[in-house]
């Protein structure tokens, strides 16, 4: 069938679906085909082989079964699709798009089903206010997304299938600051949160992905979030847990923004993986890069990734990661380098600790080095979709002369509905380096919808 006639057919369904009248449809989970049982070693148990569209749609391996928990980076396309179908009970039965969400359940599942189109949305509300002191020491902000993976080529069985994946966001402040700015105002050395900052509405994401041999080898090629695919950690999403940038992303690594370029992932074993990749070291959410692309100011990356089950305990990942910056030229921007650990491993179903450590070679950016630790624990609360963390850092500024910082988050996100999250944590930050003051508290806000 021709491209042309694939389309027709499909923009017809589209527009025959969405006419129909709203539906209660009973939610349904995607099925996977059978994996091969754990072979099982001394003290140690790997994980099972995952299935194709688990291996070519995840970068990273998850600590916990994903039916109970669903950590993932928070800008992975398909893993966000992944959490957005499981649709788990929450403490109320209706939420704020309970009536518009039967008509939006049909219309995807019939895409999905139909055509291999896999489309999902979120949107988020944060408020994050400080104590008092000297700038702006409240913030808020809102964030919403459109994002989806349409599989053109393979069968929903097949290991070595293609997708188109895309996302379309717009961030915007509410009030003076937003916050992703609310750090600068407090003198802290890094941000209160990864993201919600002030953008218009712009394509972040929008690439290939190819799985070949079996998904032996995966590759991805177009606009990529480098965020996605090196130095993650079980905990790193502002959407979903810590706010606090030591938390939810890696202060001290060199990562530009979406741009243009290659990941490839290799998978010799069901524990073991190579993730390494280039991409423009001007890359801009907001742009499409091919003008700054061509100046070959790259952003290289490569990382080794362990990921054993441990009898007795869990799945864990152990992740070292290595970088390089180019100069840019014609941002004045100098050269850097660095490295990364990053762990994770679960000691019950329901614990999963975390540790990581960041290292950069210049000043290029605010922080030299960053160690962070904490815990997480999810369900067996208010409801089985509970979870709850604490964590805790210290960073080293690259500017001489300027004092450790030292950070502490705790959080409690609560399941409210099938499709609505609500989370409230603290921060305290000791010894802000760009400020004289001693310690600054930061209570935040979560209101978070996924369908």
């Amino acid at each position: 069938m021709s491209g042309r006639a694939k389309a027709l057919i499909f923009t017809t369904t589209l527009l025959s679906i969405t006419t129909t009248g709203i539906a209660d449809v009973p939610a349904t989970q995607s099925t996977q085909p059978a994996t091969a049982p754990a072979v099982q070693a001394p003290e140690l148990t790997l994980m099972p082989p995952p299935d194709a569209d688990d291996i070519a749609a995840a970068p990273t391996t998850q600590a916990s079964e994903p039916e109970k928990f669903a950590p993932h980076p928070p800008n992975d396309i398909s893993l966000t699709l992944k959490e957005s179908y499981r649709q788990p009970a929450g403490l109320f039965p209706y939420g704020p798009i309970s009536l518009a969400y039967p008509l939006w359940k049909q219309t995807t599942d019939s895409l999905r089903d139909g055509f291999g189109f896999s489309l999902g949305a979120e949107t988020s509300l944060v408020y994050q206010g400080a104590t008092p002191g000297p700038g702006d020491r409240s913030a808020g902000g809102g964030y919403t997304a459109l994002f989806g993976s349409w599989r053109l080529l393979g069968t929903p069985d097949a290991r070595n299938n293609g997708y188109l994946n895309f996302k379309v966001d717009y961030q915007w402040q509410i009030g003076s600051e937003a916050p992703k700015a609310l750090g600068g105002q407090i003198g802290s050395l890094w941000n209160t949160t990864k993201g919600m900052g002030e953008t218009p509405v712009q394509v972040s994401q929008l690439f290939w992905r190819q799985g070949f041999l079996d998904s032996l080898f995966v590759f991805d090629l177009g606009k990529l979030d480098p965020t996605n695919y090196y130095s993650t950690n079980v905990w790193s999403s502002d959407r979903q847990f810590f706010m606090n940038a030591a938390f939810s992303t890696a202060p001290a690594i060199a990562y530009p923004g979406s741009g243009l370029g290659l990941n490839a992932r290799f998978n010799p074993t069901t524990w073991l993986y190579l993730s390494a990749g280039f991409q423009d070291q001007q890359g801009s959410e907001s742009r499409a890069g091919f003008n700054t692309f061509g100046d070959l100011d790259l952003f290289t990356v490569a990382e080794l990734g362990f990921t054993p089950r441990i009898a007795g305990m869990g799945p864990g990942n152990y992740r070292a990661t290595f970088w390089h910056a180019d100069a840019v030229p014609s941002e004045s921007e100098r050269s850097d380098q660095g490295f990364a650990l990053s762990i994770d491993q679960a000691i019950t179903p329901q614990v999963v600790p975390f540790a990581r450590y960041e290292y950069n070679d210049t000043d290029l950016l605010k922080v030299h080095q960053l160690a962070a630790a904490g815990i997480g624990l999810h369900g067996h609360f208010f409801s089985e979709e509970d979870v709850c963390g604490i964590g805790f850092s210290w960073g080293q500024p690259s500017k001489s002369g300027l004092r450790d910082q030292y950070a502490a988050e705790a959080f409690y996100r609560v399941q409210v509905t099938h499709t609505d999250q609500f989370s409230v944590g603290y921060q305290l930050i000791l010894d802000p380096s760009n400020s004289g003051e001693d310690a600054v508290g930061v209570l935040w806000l979560r209101f978070r919808i996924l369908f």
